[in-house]
């Protein structure tokens, strides 16, 4: 039975700790021992002294796992959504055809073993031939949604005008852009880092 992701996320946890308890005191041990002197010694503790790597290799298995369990619950979800509207198409078009054939028998209400049919009046419905034309009248406002990718390429335009002023060396024009007032509520963050996966 596979492990639950906090299950696995808690082993990491546990494993990373020990990892860097192990760097730390290794390099404390020998002073002045650093990354630059051998990027890859914490690689080898952390492989040599802990388990990290075994449970990393675990998380990516169950990553890979649950990646492919939500593309199969998206597609199967699409597949019941298409089904559904078939199904409804079939309901309504049975739907009509009763409703057509009781109105050539003259029959208003028509009793059967498993259901008793009526015909009743409905009020006038909307049908709308051309919504460009319809007046602001009629129209429900909606909620303003923020353009974050409208937003993030401002932001990202003010700062490269600003590097490229510098680059070109016009002292007065980086002035002037630094001066103006920013995009109030919002600036630009430093970024970071995001984890890929690429099977094998």
């Amino acid at each position: 039975m596979a492990k639950a992701p906090r299950s696995i996320s808690r082993d990491i946890h546990i494993e990373t700790e020990a990892a860097k308890a192990l760097v730390h005191n290794i390099r404390s041990v020998m002073d002045g021992f650093s990354k630059e002197d051998d990027p890859d010694a914490a690689l080898m503790i952390a492989e040599g002294e802990t388990n990290l790597l075994e449970v990393i290799d675990k998380a990516v298995t169950r990553i890979f796992d649950l990646e492919d369990m939500s593309d199969a619950l998206k597609t199967r979800a699409q597949q019941i959504g298409a089904r559904k509207k078939r199904l409804d198409d079939q309901a309504d078009l049975l739907r009509a055809s009763v409703h057509n054939a009781m109105g050539v028998i003259e029959q208003r209400k028509l009793e059967l073993p498993q259901a008793t049919l009526s015909l009743r009046p409905t009020g006038p419905k909307v049908t709308v031939t051309d919504e460009a034309m319809i007046p602001s009248d009629f129209w429900k406002p909606q909620p303003p949604a923020l353009d974050k990718k409208a937003l993030l390429d401002a932001l990202k335009a003010r700062v490269q005008a600003v590097a490229d002023a510098a680059a070109a060396g016009d002292k007065d024009l980086v002035a002037k852009l630094n001066a103006a007032p920013p995009i109030p509520g919002a600036i630009l963050s430093n970024g970071g880092e995001s984890l890929t996966i690429k099977a094998v």
